[in-house]
């Protein structure tokens, strides 16, 4: 039962986040053994699930936020950010971004720092041939 919990957490937290499921799977099987340990020490259902689940998205949040930073560039750099932003392009474009978005400096949003991402996503919109970019 609390497996079925934590992965129907886990979508209802991601569900406006155009990313494959299998990629926060990790952070599923952090929160199933969180509750076994904290089950395994004595605590009640309730508080083992919640400090599971506290547990769990610890270790997404900064694929979230970064998630949350690259649909802000997109949204506010680009004409068509509708296409950029669709499951075939936001997963592998967060994934090929990654690095950037959680790296300190980029994570704070200096102009430099998002001028270097923005124009990664306009290499991405050219390699992959997508039109109404920048």
């Amino acid at each position: 039962m609390e497996a079925d919990y934590f992965v129907l957490r886990l979508l209802s937290i991601t569900q406006d986040i155009q990313v494959e499921q299998a990629e926060f799977m990790p952070a599923v099987e952090q929160g199933r053994q969180a509750f076994d340990r904290r089950r395994r020490d004595g605590l009640d259902v309730s508080t083992a699930l919640e400090g599971a689940e506290a547990e769990m998205v610890a270790t997404f949040t900064h694929r979230l936020e970064a998630a949350t930073q690259l649909r802000s560039l997109l949204t506010e750099n680009f004409a068509d950010s509708s296409t950029l932003s669709a499951a075939a392009h936001f997963g592998p474009l967060l994934t090929q971004l990654m690095p950037l978005l959680t790296a300190d400096p980029f994570r704070q949003g200096s102009r430099l720092a998002d001028a270097l991402i923005i124009g990664k996503i306009a290499e991405y919109e050219e390699q992959n041939q997508i039109t109404n970019g920048v």
